[in-house]
């Protein structure tokens, strides 16, 4: 009865570490987005917007916040480090809007998000 239950043991063990392994997936489309929805972290008031920079592996150049597409505000960003957290306070901004920042990287690429203060 021990070497049936210890062989049966054995057996569900192995099978268990088998397929808790976690395999390397290829990348794809979808994981770029979800790396990308990790770069922007909103507060739970919908008051401030936080872009983690660690996130992605990209040097950003500019920062610019559009409102139907007249600039509100513009940053230079290229000094900041990658381990930079950048904090975006929506007080300077108008309520019950829809705004697009669009971060600008050293290759040219645009990233956009569009957002909407209540």
């Amino acid at each position: 009865m021990n070497l049936r239950t210890l062989v049966i043991l054995t057996c569900m063990l192995c099978s268990l570490s088998a397929f808790a392994s976690n395999p390397t997936n290829p990348p794809t489309e979808k994981s770029e987005t979800s790396l990308l929805s990790k770069l922007f972290i909103s507060d739970y008031d919908n008051t401030m917007l936080f872009i983690d920079f660690e996130v992605v592996n990209i040097k950003f150049t500019k920062l610019s916040i559009f409102q139907n597409d007249a600039l509100v505000m513009e940053e230079d960003i290229s000094d900041l480090l990658p381990s930079t957290i950048y904090e975006l306070n929506f007080d300077q901004l108008n309520k019950s809007h829809t705004y697009v920042l669009k971060l600008e990287t050293v290759d040219g690429f645009t990233i956009n998000k569009e957002f909407v203060i209540n």
